[in-house]
Order: structure tokens, then sequence, then C-alpha cells
């Protein structure tokens, strides 16, 4: 039986690596990232060098500017891209600024370096590490010379050890600082120390005071620490998230704090364990805008400050991210992608609105938006200054091909892609490795057993397990552009059951149906019989099999 599946499919960037030939230059970087720069204080750190490429036709037109009044930038011998760092007036602590490299008419262009520099001693003169009996908490540190390190325990209290991360004679180095708790260890404060020497910069060697909080209360954690937007002037409000988590005990709460005033530009709002930022250029004039929000909760570890800041951009044309069109599956470094495979772009200025598509078919146009790849327009599924989710027009070819946005009447920047008829993608659950499975009443995930998740183990011989995916191709009979799957599109595919990276046995099945979802646009299923002589296990590794060796992603469900 074939079931419907509906979901919203959120993204985050992460970078692609594609390469491509046309008849345009197309620029290329040495590196996208340098550093840390390990400076001492009061000095400028030395000139750095990142070299460019041009990979495609004609000649590149270079210029670059930076974010920060202690990056100076221009373009040296050989087009590289000379960055001089003015840190002589910097406070001791690290910093990151970027480099935008322009390169009008080039495909792959605008492109970001990030500069990060470390101003004095990057050796920590002390820490607070909180942690629960029975468990531990940890902390590390990188420095760019050679050192030595011992730890004094507490007396009578936890287990402090320090851990190099790479080769004691090979730097930069990486140090992991580890306090561990007893489950027997008494609530209350400890006090250690780590001892660093031997370092060729006596800046480095020194006695690292440690304080340890055994603690029964809520532990607090956040990711990220700090925010950016950059937004147009003009553009509607855009929000980010930063997640709390409680590596401790009881339930954590949050507020925020209402003795510390936010920029009227930004409002916050806690729901449960997330605190989400919402800023509003409105009419703002271009230009950087940083604040700062106080998060007060109930753990050991108390309040935090999140910087948070606002850039407000000149409104222009559109600009894709250099690497930024990826699957919205997994979003991998590298991955190709599949023509009717739904993908996302993401950049500035890409839309004048937020909104989503509310009807089949879907159009070419949304949100002031339009994408072209090879110059066909996609079907669009959503639309932000930030982000557009689209669909891979079926008639694309197999290859390099660029991807542009329009907006507004402007046209934006060329980025490149690679087309692969099929790259199949099973759609992860964002529970560990499990993927979006479910059990034939399409509601119950193939997972173990879950409070407040409908959920069980899928049993062999007896069930069968629907996967969902993206990215399977064309298939027989032809999907079309932005359409509603009917009935029956099918992409012959094996499935193979408990066949982890390195082994070399499974259990291979013929799907009772690899095609298109009917009624969807670009998603994809797979109704898998469960045979009875399957590997069992709470988390038996999965993948899809197609022709010509292609093979999709691992995912793991439950079988019993």
């Amino acid at each position: 039986m074939l079931k419907t599946f509906s979901m919203k499919l959120v993204a985050i960037f992460f970078p692609l690596s594609c390469g491509l030939l046309l008849a345009a230059p197309e620029l290329r970087l040495a590196t996208a990232a340098l550093g840390p720069v390990y400076i001492a204080a009061g000095r400028n750190g030395p000139t750095q060098n990142v070299a460019t490429t041009n990979i495609g036709d004609g000649s590149l037109s270079l210029s670059a500017s930076a974010n920060t009044p202690w990056l100076t930038v221009s373009i040296g011998a050989s087009n590289a891209v000379q960055i001089a760092l003015a840190t002589s007036s910097l406070a001791s602590g690290q910093y990151t600024g970027v480099v935008t490299v322009l390169a009008p008419g080039a495909i792959d262009a605008p492109q970001n370096i990030s500069v990060t520099v470390q101003i004095g001693s990057p050796v920590p003169a002390s820490l607070d590490l909180y942690v629960q009996p029975g468990g531990s908490a940890s902390t590390t540190f990188s420095t760019a010379t050679t050192l030595y390190a011992t730890a004094t325990n507490p007396q009578n209290g936890p287990v402090l050890t320090i851990t190099p991360m790479a080769s004691f004679f090979e730097p930069p180095l990486s140090f992991t600082i580890t306090a561990t708790a007893s489950a027997g260890t008494p609530t209350g404060n400890y006090s250690g120390s780590v001892v660093t020497f031997d370092s060729a910069s006596a800046a480095d060697n020194k006695t690292i005071s440690i304080t340890i909080h055994v603690t029964s209360q809520p532990i607090a954690t956040l990711s990220p620490a700090s925010l950016t937007f950059q937004l147009a002037q003009g553009a509607p409000a855009a929000t980010q998230a930063v997640v709390f988590s409680n590596s401790g005990t009881g339930s954590l709460t949050l507020s925020v704090s209402a003795s510390t005033a936010a920029p009227s530009w930004l409002s916050e709002t806690v729901q449960g364990n997330d605190v989400l930022f919402t800023a509003t250029p409105g009419s703002m004039s271009p230009g950087s805008y940083p604040g700062s929000v106080t998060i007060l909760s109930n753990a050991a570890n108390g309040s935090f400050v999140i910087p948070v800041e606002l850039v407000v951009l000149t409104p222009g044309p559109p600009v894709a991210a250099y690497q930024g069109v990826l699957d919205n599956a997994l979003f991998a470094i590298g991955d190709p992608l599949a023509p009717g495979g739904i993908v996302a772009v993401f950049g500035e200025q890409l839309s004048d609105t937020v909104t989503q598509a509310q009807s089949l078919p879907l159009a070419t146009s949304l949100g002031g938006a339009t994408v072209l790849v090879n110059g066909i327009a996609a079907p669009i599924y959503y639309a932000s200054p930030g982000q557009l989710n689209f669909q891979i027009p079926y008639e694309t070819a197999s290859g390099p091909a660029v991807v542009e946005v329009q907006r507004d009447s402007m046209t934006g920047n060329s980025v490149s892609i690679t087309v692969q008829a099929a790259v199949p993608r099973l759609l992860p659950l964002g529970i560990g490795s499990y993927g979006i499975a479910l059990l034939s009443d399409n509601v119950t995930f193939a997972i173990p057993t879950t409070p407040g998740i409908p959920s069980r183990p899928d049993q062999a011989g007896v069930d069968t397990v629907v996967f969902y995916a993206l990215g399977l191709g064309q298939t027989s009979p032809p999907g079309q552009d932005g359409q509603a799957s009917p009935a029956g599109q099918i992409a012959p595919a094996q499935f193979v059951i408990g066949q982890a990276v390195f082994a070399t046995t499974g259990v291979t099945v013929t799907p009772a149906y690899a095609g298109l979802t009917p009624g969807s646009v670009g998603l994809y299923q797979i109704n898998v019989p469960i045979p009875a002589n399957s590997p069992q296990g709470s988390a038996v590794p999965v993948y899809l099999a197609m022709g010509g060796g292609v093979l999709s992603n691992r995912v793991d469900i439950a079988i019993q």
C-alpha cells in the first residue's frame, strides 16, 4: 500500500564542494578559513596570503573587503588575497573576522574567508567545571607550541585529567581537561589545578586554577553561544534559536532578564529549552549593530550573556552563498544533486518575504524570487530572504550546472553544482541515527519504544516498513516538474538490511514499492517487507542500493 507523508523541511547550512567548466571565469580560493593565528598581546600579526585560481575561462577581476577594522585586505601579485592583521590594540582573547572576495561576472563569487586570531596566551588562567555525582565535564584549549601538563586532584573529591588530542610534539595542540565525580561524591565546590610547562611561549607556562562544582541542580549548556543576523534594510523579521540542554539533574527553566534591556530591533521568546531571537531591521541604516541578552536559569552555572549582532545590508540583488546549494536530507559536504531532488539555496536578499507554497503544482516564482538551474526556472516550495527550497528540474542533465536567483527583476550571482542521475538519501528522523521509517499504520516509527513518540520495533517476517527519501531521480513513468505525483511512478532499487559500513553480509530485499510518494513533489518512499531472517536489534543499519553501484546513506531501525 502506498502512503502519503507530509513534513516541513528545515535547513542548516553546511558546505558543498563541486567543480564546473563553463565559458566564464570561476573562482576558487586555496582556503576559506585561516587560523587561529597566535599573536602576542600588543603586536600586529603576520600578513596572511590566500591564493586564488580561475578554473573557468577568461580572467578574474578581483577585489576584497573586510568586516572588521583589524583586517586590511588587498589583491597582490598573481591575484593572491593579502590580509594584514592590525591586532596591536586588541585585548587578550580570540577574535574572528570575515574577508569577502569579489569577482564580478565569475561563477562561485563572492566567497568568504574567515580569519581567527588568538591574542595572548590561549591557556586559561582559571576554569569552572560543573558536574553531577556520577558524571563528568570537559573543556578544551589549543596552543601553538609544544607543552607538557600535569593535573593535581582535589583532596577527597573529583578526579582531574588532562589529555592531548594530538601528539605532544606536533603543534598546534589541543588539550581536554576533564573532571569526573564518582557517584558518591558529596555536592560542593572542590579546588584543583593543572600546571602547563616546557612551552617555548613563556606565557603558556602557568598554573590553571580549576573549581569543580559538584551539584544536584540542573547544569545548562547552550548552542550557539552568539548570534549574527544579516538582513537587508526593510527586509522582514528573521528568527534564530539558541538551544539549551541540561547535563545535570532536575528540570531546567529559563527566562529573559528584565534588568538588561535588549536592543530595540531584537525580541526574545522562551519556548521550553529554546530561546528564540527575532531581529527586525525596519528602516535602520546599513551598518553593524551589536547587542546582548542575558538569559537567567535555575542551573548551577547561573545566567548566560548571549551576544547578538544585526548587520543591516544595503538593498541589492540576491546573493547565493558559494557552496550553498544543498540537498534537503543531509546537507552533506560534497554531495551532488539529483534531477527532481528537493534542495535549498542559502544566501542573502533571496526573497522579499517569508512564505511557502500553498498549493500544487508548484509555481516557479514565490516571494518575488525565481531560481534558475542552467537557465530553467525551478519549482519553489519555500522562500525567505536567507533560503529558498526548490526542486531541481527533471530535465537537468548530469554533470556541472549553474544555479542563479532572480528577485524583483534583478539577477544574482551564479553558483556551481554537480548533478547526478540519482543521489538517494534516506531521511533522518533526528533521533540518534534512526531514519524516518513508519510501520503500516503510517504513524508509528520503527525505533525502540520511546516515551512521547509513537514507536515500537519492527517485527521481522510480519511488518512492512515505509522509508522516506529524496534524490532517487527520474521515475517510470516520468515525474513532472512541480507536479503532484500519481501512484506508480517507480524508481527501481534494492534495500539492504543489517549491513554496516565495513560489514560484508546483509539481507537484500526487493521493495514492494520504490518511487515517488503519491500526492507529493520530489518525495520518495520505499516500502520494505522485513524478512524473517533479518538481523535483529535496537539499531539495525539499512540502506538503499540503486543501479550503477549508487548507494544511499545508512540509517537505523529497530527489528525484533
